[in-house]
């Protein structure tokens, strides 16, 4: 029966063009912005154009709850260089323990699922004109009980910033597979083409993403919009949704059509170190909430 249930799930796997583990967030902040936030500079979030960076030497971590044993982890490290940048991360999301049986359905132990992300990205910015670009490579390893799928990935993107009125414009194009030994042809991962887009506002403490997402498997394109706002010099309150709020609501529920595919968070600020609380709303209902800090050094 084990051997029946891996095949089926591998079976879907393959079938498909990308993983779960490619649309979970590893960010509080992420998660906080609902998924917006693409020219948010940050070392784990998976939904990051590798081109956007800061000056700081900054090391982060950050734990999302999904509820049902399943949870994700994530630690990472940015490291400023002369007119440049260089970060790596570690990420895991568990699906948990599952109980393993023979054929006869006797039980004869546990095996666990995961999915684990390893990721280096380097940024430069341009000399003499205000635009940075960036790869990243990120190593997937999947393992289910005594199965393991294995996938090298690439992004790439830039990011332009026109200093007089404090605006971003950002290109970037992800989950590109050069995996050309690939025997799988259904395996093939369908890239992921976002415009990105932020600007700070000159009389408002706000600074307002958006996030324009297109991807030619599924014919579709997705919206996102996020906010932040600096609410003092310790405090900021994040929010943000997506156009999956209309296309992927699943039920009637008045609140959960409000409030669904909706993030929210607030960071406290204090000395060299930040503090990010968020949550996030599916259509269904179900609620995840991260915690992440970020220590500058």
């Amino acid at each position: 029966m084990k051997i029946i249930i891996i095949i089926f799930i591998l079976s879907i796997m393959y079938g498909q063009t990308e993983y779960p583990s490619m649309n979970v967030f590893f960010s509080s902040n992420s998660i906080s912005l609902g998924g917006a936030g693409f020219l948010y500079p940050s070392t784990i979030s998976s939904k990051i154009n590798p081109a956007s960076f800061n000056t700081d030497r900054t090391f982060t971590t950050s734990i999302i709850n999904y509820k049902n044993q399943i949870s994700s982890q994530s630690v990472g490290l940015s490291i400023p260089l002369e007119n440049s940048f260089i970060s790596s991360s570690l990420k895991n999301i568990s699906y948990g323990d599952f109980d393993e049986y023979d054929d006869n359905k006797v039980l004869i132990g546990k095996y666990q699922s995961s999915d684990s992300w390893f990721s280096v990205t380097y940024s430069k910015k341009i000399k003499k004109f205000p635009l940075k670009v960036g790869i990243s490579y990120k190593y997937l390893s999947l393992l289910l009980a005594d199965y393991q799928i294995h996938e090298h990935l690439f992004s790439i993107g830039s990011e332009l910033y026109f200093k007089k009125i404090k605006t971003f414009l950002g290109i970037s194009i992800h989950q590109l597979d050069f995996n050309f030994t690939n025997k799988y042809e259904n395996n093939f991962i369908e890239p992921n083409l976002v415009f990105s887009f932020s600007k700070i506002l000159e009389h408002l403490p706000l600074n307002i993403f958006i996030d324009i997402i297109s991807n030619n498997y599924k014919k579709e394109i997705e919206f996102f919009l996020g906010g932040k706002f600096y609410l003092n010099k310790s405090f900021s309150f994040q929010i943000g949704s997506s156009s999956r709020k209309i296309s992927q609501k699943i039920n009637n529920q008045f609140f959960n059509t409000i409030f669904g595919y909706t993030g929210i968070g607030i960071v406290y600020y204090k000395d060299s170190m930040s503090f990010t609380l968020g949550s996030y709303m599916y259509g269904s209902g179900h609620i995840i909430n991260g915690l992440q800090l970020d220590i500058m050094f």
